[in-house]
């Protein structure tokens, strides 16, 4: 009961409770690791070789630039958590790329776990006056164009612009 009381109270520096960190855990295929989510993502984004905007979707194509793809993203997991060769006994890039799909969700957890920022402000309408030209206006020298009904027009089309009296 002792010992169960003490783990309780237990805080790190940060004032964190044992297990309460949200560092990443991760099997590099030797040994299991932690990493810090916000290095391994800074070095996922600054990857010289990987383009992390399009190689993630890239790699699930069935050609060969989905399988370049998918080889330079596993690359950069294993750079970014310092992952050894498969030669010494390290991860299969299929398991780097396990690996970056999981860190993904991880990520994603913790997003949803952060929600809104708080101090964040909220959204205010717009604020109209007469007395500036506004874009539909006919002081803005707008005229407004007739559209031609297409059969998306029920949800793509905005609708038409109101007009306004002629001054």
């Amino acid at each position: 009961m002792i010992g169960f009381l003490k783990r309780w109270f237990r805080r790190d520096a940060f004032g964190f409770r044992e297990g309460r960190r949200r560092i990443f855990p991760y099997f590099d295929g030797r040994k299991n690791r932690k990493g810090d989510p916000l290095a391994i993502h800074r070095a996922l984004l600054s990857d010289p070789e990987c383009e992390m905007q399009y190689d993630p979707s890239l790699a699930g194509l069935p050609n060969l630039e989905g399988m370049k793809a998918a080889g330079r993203l596993a690359a950069a997991v294993k750079r970014s958590f310092d992952i050894p060769p498969v030669a010494e006994g390290g991860l299969t890039e299929a398991e780097c790329l396990l690996l970056f799909a999981e860190f993904g969700k991880f990520v994603a957890m913790l997003r949803e776990a952060a929600g809104p920022l708080v101090s964040s402000p909220g959204s205010t309408p717009a604020c109209q006056s007469e007395s500036f030209p506004t874009e539909n206006s006919p002081a803005s020298g707008f005229t407004p164009v007739k559209t031609v009904p297409s059969a998306f027009a029920e949800t793509a089309a905005a609708p038409p612009p109101k007009s306004s009296p002629d001054f």
